[in-house]
C-alpha cells in the first residue's frame, strides 16, 4: 500500500486529455494513489485572472509528486501583465533542480536510447530581461553550486543506470565566463567518477552529430535553454515528442510531465498520443519507489505498440486518445493476469 499524495496539474489544449489518461492508467497498477487537481495555466489565467498563484504552488508542496499537462503561452501577453508560467514557476518554488529527460525508441525501435540531464533554474529562463535604450537585454545566469549539484545528480544516475560515457555540451569558446563555468564544474564533478568516460562538445557541432549519429551518445548533461532544445531534437530523432517523458527533480518533490507541449490545435479532438504523459506517470510511480507498478506500466505500453492494433495521427494512423488508453488499460489487464511482459 502506498497512499502517495498526487497533485494534478492537467493545464491547457491536450494536456487534460492526455492526464486523465495517465490517471486511468495509475489507477489500474495502483489503487490506493489520493489525486486532487489544481487548476492553473492558460485557461486559468482567462477564467480567473492567474495563471498559477503562490497559495497554489505552497499546498502543491505538500504532496508526494505532481503530474502536469501543459501550458499554453497567452499569445496577447500584452493584455497579461504579470504573467507567470506554471511550468516555470513551479520549478523554482518547488526547487526543482534537475529535468531528466530519457529518449528510448520504443515504437520505430532504431535503438536509440539516452538520458538528457538538463539544469532547471538557471540561464536565460531566469527571465531577468528589461529594455535599455533601443536595446532588450536577457540575463544569462549560470552558478557554480547549481552546476554542480546537476553534475552530481548526472553522474550518479548514470552510475546507478550502469551508464557508461557522459557528453558535457556548452557553448564556452563564445561564452567563456557563463558556460565555461558550467563546463568546468562539470568537469570537476567527474573527475569523481572516473569509471564513466566524459566527453564535452559545443552545442551546435553536438547537435549536428546527434542528428547524424545519435548512436554516438549515451548521457547528456547541460544548460537549461540547450537542454531544452536538445531534448526535443532527441525526442524528434527518436519516435516524436508523442513518446517523450520527463522528470523534474527537486530535493523533497517531484514533478512528472510530457516534453510536448499543449498543441492547442488538437484541443477537445480527442486526436494527441497519451504515451509521454502515460509513460511519465511511469517514472513517476518509480520515484515513488513503485518499481513494479511502473515495469508494469511500462511493459503495457510496449504491448500495445507491438499488438499495433491503434495509432495515433503521429504514428500514421487515426486511431484516438480514448483508443490508445483502453488498448494499454487492457494490456495491463493481460500483464497482470498472465503475467506476459513486453521488453521496453
Amino acid at each position: 500500500m502506498s497512499g502517495k499524495k498526487i497533485a494534478v496539474i492537467p493545464g491547457d489544449g491536450i494536456g487534460p486529455e492526455v492526464i486523465d489518461a495517465a490517471v486511468q492508467v495509475l489507477k489500474a497498477v495502483c489503487s490506493d494513489l489520493y489525486f486532487q487537481n489544481f487548476e492553473a495555466g492558460y485557461e486559468c489565467l482567462k477564467k480567473n485572472g492567474y495563471a498559477i498563484t503562490g497559495d497554489m504552488t505552497a499546498e502543491i508542496s505538500k504532496f508526494d509528486a505532481v503530474l502536469f499537462g501543459a501550458n499554453t503561452t497567452p499569445p496577447d501577453l500584452r493584455n497579461y501583465k504579470g504573467y507567470k508560467s506554471p511550468i516555470l514557476t513551479l520549478r523554482r518554488d518547488l526547487g526543482l533542480f534537475a529535468n531528466i529527460r530519457p529518449v528510448k525508441s520504443i515504437f520505430k525501435n532504431t535503438g536509440l536510447d539516452l538520458l538528457i540531464f538538463r539544469e532547471n533554474t538557471e540561464d536565460l529562463y531566469v527571465q531577468r530581461e528589461f529594455m535599455r535604450g533601443g536595446e532588450a537585454v536577457a540575463e544569462k545566469i549560470i552558478t557554480e553550486k547549481s552546476s554542480r549539484r546537476i553534475a552530481e545528480l548526472a553522474y550518479k544516475q548514470a552510475r546507478a543506470n550502469r551508464r557508461k560515457k557522459m557528453t558535457i555540451v556548452h557553448k564556452a569558446n563564445v561564452l567563456k565566463l557563463t558556460d565555461g563555468l558550467f563546463r568546468n564544474a562539470c568537469r570537476d564533478v567527474a573527475s569523481g567518477y572516473p569509471e564513466i568516460t566524459t566527453e564535452d562538445r559545443l552545442v551546435d557541432s553536438f547537435c549536428c552529430q546527434l542528428v547524424v549519429d545519435p548512436g554516438m551518445f549515451d548521457c547528456i548533461l547541460t544548460m537549461n535553454l540547450y537542454g531544452d532544445i536538445i531534448s526535443d531534437l532527441a525526442a524528434g530523432i527518436g519516435d516524436g515528442l508523442g513518446f517523450a517523458p520527463s522528470c523534474n527533480l527537486g530535493d523533497d518533490i517531484a514533478l512528472f510531465e510530457p516534453v510536448h507541449g499543449s498543441a492547442p490545435d488538437l484541443a477537445g479532438q480527442n486526436r494527441a498520443n497519451p504515451i509521454a504523459a502515460v509513460l511519465s506517470a511511469a517514472m513517476m510511480l518509480e520515484y515513488l519507489e513503485l518499481t513494479e507498478q511502473a515495469r508494469i506500466i511500462q511493459s503495457a505500453v510496449a504491448g500495445t505498440l507491438k499488438k499495433g492494433f491503434t495509432r495515433t495521427f503521429d504514428m500514421g494512423g487515426d486511431g484516438r486518445t480514448g483508443d490508445m488508453t483502453l488498448e494499454i488499460l487492457k494490456q495491463i489487464d493481460i500483464i497482470v493476469k498472465e503475467n506476459v511482459i513486453y521488453g521496453r
